[in-house]
């Protein structure tokens, strides 16, 4: 059996839950983020179509439903095996997370929140003491940055485009509660010869290779590519940060900033617009202006997950804070159950192209609209200083 073998970290604390939802070293998260970026790596190597690569996926990562044209059934268990050298839980707890100084952000002209709430919230709660004061609690725990276990990946036999997808977790990857968020953002250094040979890559390289122009990603409704415009890949990058937090302070007004241009572009006639192409539900709040209409009022709301996504990479001693864009229209998931005059808006391409243009624009200008004069501290990935 070949072995792959890396030392796992995380850049920022991860929420990684167990059945009894509390935080633990665990590998279904890390396997799931395998398959998520091995499926952009062959829907860039290869012609086919989602269905025929969720097929190629089952029979390599294990499966519980493919059949055959005969109706033979083609179950059958992964031929990737993972391991971890530790499965304890996290050590930070509300207690400790008490000690930690983060960054507010201005949420809206009369409000600010602190950025680890803003980023993280269900995993990052706030809470009012007998005093009156306010602070962050953690309910469930979290597993801290710069903790390491050993992973290790043995292969039955060659899983075409297996290097790539571990080059590209470790530039872009994610796992846990509020991971796309930037928690839980992780980091493999190889820890045996194999995964030496394989190496970890160049982020801009890889950008390039698994990027596709951002407008013609408009044809699929799932997330296959790093969008790329005539700038290059859609890749933002910050300056060089002392620690972590700064970093989540950093990603937290890159959010506000992205939500408020996005909330300028809206339908005059129902609550649909931009907001919504970020991820759904959208807005809070009792009388939430961003609530669609859904043509079945007993129907279960649609849910959404942001293309925007957000990292912190280590930057020798220091960190970055990352933010990219892997563009797909709206699902007919959601289009199919929303009342018709949102469907019609969200739907629209013009409107979709309009928003995202608007966004990129935000982060390549580098303004806080929230802070005038102040910038988001934000240049492409590669960019010349």
């Amino acid at each position: 059996m070949h072995e792959l073998s890396y030392q796992i970290s995380f850049n920022t604390p991860a929420f990684l839950g167990n059945a009894e939802q509390q935080a633990q070293w665990r590998t279904p998260p890390i396997k799931a983020l395998i398959r998520q970026w091995w499926r952009v790596v062959q829907k860039a190597r290869t012609p086919l179509d989602l269905q025929r690569i969720r097929h190629d996926e089952g029979l390599q990562f294990g499966n519980a439903w493919l059949v055959d044209e005969a109706k033979k059934p083609l179950h059958r268990k992964s031929d990737l095996l993972l391991r971890l050298s530790d499965h304890s839980l996290g050590k930070l707890t509300s207690e400790n997370w008490q000690q930690l100084q983060f960054d507010t952000v201005q949420t809206t002209r009369e409000a600010r929140l602190r950025a680890d709430q803003y980023t993280g919230y269900g995993s990052v709660m706030p809470e009012k003491t007998s005093t009156g004061a306010r602070r962050s609690v953690i309910p469930r725990g979290a597993i801290d940055a710069g903790k390491t276990a050993v992973l290790r990946l043995g292969l039955k036999k060659p899983l075409p485009g297996l290097d790539d997808t571990l080059r590209l977790m470790h530039w872009f990857g994610a796992v846990g509660s509020r991971s796309r968020n930037g928690w839980g953002s992780l980091r493999l250094e190889p820890d045996n010869e194999a995964a030496q040979a394989a190496g970890l890559g160049d982020a801009l390289a890889l950008a390039q290779i698994y990027g596709r122009s951002w407008r013609d990603c408009l044809e699929l409704d799932w997330p296959h590519a790093i969008g790329v415009d005539d700038d290059g890949p859609l890749v933002w990058v910050s300056e060089e940060l002392e620690h972590w937090r700064a970093a989540i302070g950093r990603l937290a007004r890159i959010r506000v900033a992205a939500r408020l241009t996005a909330k300028r572009i809206r339908d005059r006639n129902s609550p649909a617009g931009a907001l919504h192409y970020l991820g759904y539900p959208a807005g809070t709040g009792k009388s939430n202006p961003w609530d669609l209409t859904l043509r079945d009022r007993s129907a279960k709301e649609p849910r959404l997950a942001s293309p925007l996504r957000f990292k912190v990479i280590r930057s020798g001693a220091k960190v970055r804070a990352m933010v990219f864009h892997t563009p797909a229209r709206l699902p007919e998931a959601i289009l199919s159950v929303i009342g018709r005059a949102e469907e019609a808006w969200l739907g629209d391409d013009r409107n979709w192209l309009h928003a995202w243009q608007e966004i990129h624009h935000l982060f390549d200008e580098n303004l806080d609209p929230m802070l005038s004069g102040k910038g988001l501290g934000l240049a492409r990935l590669g960019a010349k200083p």
